[in-house]
């Protein structure tokens, strides 16, 4: 979903302005179809790691920039793991 929404604010930045993408950096972490570049590790502790650490940089990067986050919400409550309270 980040990016698919990364996407469509490129995507409206490029046809109101002409200019290539503004987002700096982002191009490291996506491939060329917009989507995370897959790790494949022969360990899946290892691979979930640089997944992890790939997002967290995604963010990074997006805040730097300051884009606009969607944001999340829960529908039901119920269905969200927790202490209970």
């Amino acid at each position: 979903m980040l990016c698919k929404h990364v996407s469509e604010i490129q995507a409206m930045d490029n046809t109101s302005s002409g200019a290539p993408p503004t987002i700096a950096g982002w191009t490291k972490l996506v491939n060329s179809k917009g989507v995370p570049s897959a790790w494949k590790a022969g360990d899946p502790a290892q691979c979930r790691r640089h997944q992890a650490d790939d997002l967290l940089q995604m963010l990074t990067i997006l805040d730097v920039n300051k884009v606009e986050l969607p944001k999340f919400v829960a529908e039901d409550l119920d269905r969200i793991p927790g202490d209970g309270k």
